[in-house]
């Protein structure tokens, strides 16, 4: 059995945390009585951030080749200036 606060049914409490979930949705920009709609826009916001995560990785990987080709050719220019 539950504590809940003296004079407070099962479902009184019942219709607060309802009615608070969906204050706090409705909040976010949700609307609480269409799941569908949520889910959908849920799917959409991952995407998004995995989309977002897959740049940041192509951009992390085409940063170290700009500056590893950078010091090959350096490498080599010095190379090829010592030499003459």
């Amino acid at each position: 059995m539950t504590a809940h606060p003296p004079g407070t049914s099962d479902a009184a409490l019942k219709k607060i945390v309802r009615d608070s979930v969906h204050e706090t949705l409705a909040s976010l920009g949700f609307t609480p009585d269409e799941p569908q709609a949520m889910q959908a826009d849920m799917l959409y916001m991952r995407k998004a951030r995995e989309g977002s995560d897959e740049i940041v990785r192509i951009l992390r990987r085409s940063a170290a080749t700009i500056a590893a080709s950078g010091l090959i050719y350096a490498l080599i220019e010095g190379i090829k200036h010592s030499l003459r």
